[in-house]
C-alpha cells in the first residue's frame, strides 16, 4: 500500500553514509499517511538527489518533541543504518527504557564515546522548538487530523523549557484536553 510522508520541519541538509552510500540528505520530523490506517508521527531523513525517503514513528504515543529530538540526533550522526532510528528515538526520550544503554551504544561509537554521547543527549533534551515554530507544525498536525501528545508538552513546561504566556492557542488547547483525559482517566 502506497504511502504519503508530510515533512512539518527539517534539519540542515548535510552529506551522510546511509546504509553504505555517501550522499546528501536532510533529517526531519513528519507524518506517515497511509490510507486505512492512523497517521504516523515521527522522524527521519530524505534525500533531496533521489526523493528517498526513510522514516520511523510509533503509532502509539505522538511524541512530538521526542520525534524533533529524534532527527536532532539523525543530524549529528555521519553514518545511517536502520539500527540507528531507534537508537536515536530512545535517546530523544526523557526517561530511559530498559534496553536504551544497548541502543545507545551505536550512538556512542559515532559521536565520541559514552561521554561525549551523554554531553550531547543532555544537550538536545534541553532544547525545544521555539514555542511559534511549535504552534505551526501542531495547527499542520490538526490539519490533517493527527494529534501530537498534549502531555509531552506540558512536561516541557513543567520544566520551564516553555512558559504558558509565550504557547500559542493551539498548543494550550493541545496541552488542556491531554491534560482533561488524564484528569478523567483517573477518576
Amino acid at each position: 500500500m502506497e504511502s504519503t510522508i508530510l515533512i512539518i520541519d527539517g534539519f540542515m541538509e548535510s552529506a551522510k553514509i546511509v546504509d553504505g552510500r555517501k550522499q546528501k540528505v536532510i533529517p526531519f520530523v513528519g507524518v506517515k499517511i497511509e490510507k486505512g490506517f492512523d497517521p504516523v508521527l515521527g522522524f527521519g531523513l530524505m534525500s533531496p538527489d533521489t526523493g528517498e525517503v526513510k522514516f520511523w514513528g510509533s503509532d502509539l504515543f505522538g511524541c512530538l518533541l521526542q520525534s524533533w529530538r529524534a532527527m536532532m540526533f539523525l543530524g549529528k550522526l555521519e553514518r545511517i543504518d536502520d539500527r540507528i532510528f531507534s537508537a536515536c528515538w530512545c535517546a530523544a526520550a526523557q526517561k530511559k527504557v530498559s534496553f536504551s544503554e544497548q541502543r545507545f551504544r551505536a550512538l556512542e561509537e559515532q559521536l565520541g564515546g559514552r561521554s561525549s554521547f551523554q554531553r550531547l543527549r543532555g544537550e538536545i533534551l534541553s532544547f525545544v522548538p521555539p514555542a511559534k515554530e511549535l504552534e505551526e507544525i501542531i495547527k499542520t498536525l490538526l490539519s490533517e487530523d493527527v494529534r501530537a501528545n498534549g502531555l509531552e508538552i506540558w512536561r516541557e513546561v513543567k520544566a520551564k523549557r516553555y512558559s504558558l504566556e509565550e504557547l500559542g492557542f493551539y498548543t494550550k488547547m493541545l496541552i488542556r484536553d491531554a491534560r482533561k483525559t488524564l484528569r478523567d482517566r483517573q477518576k
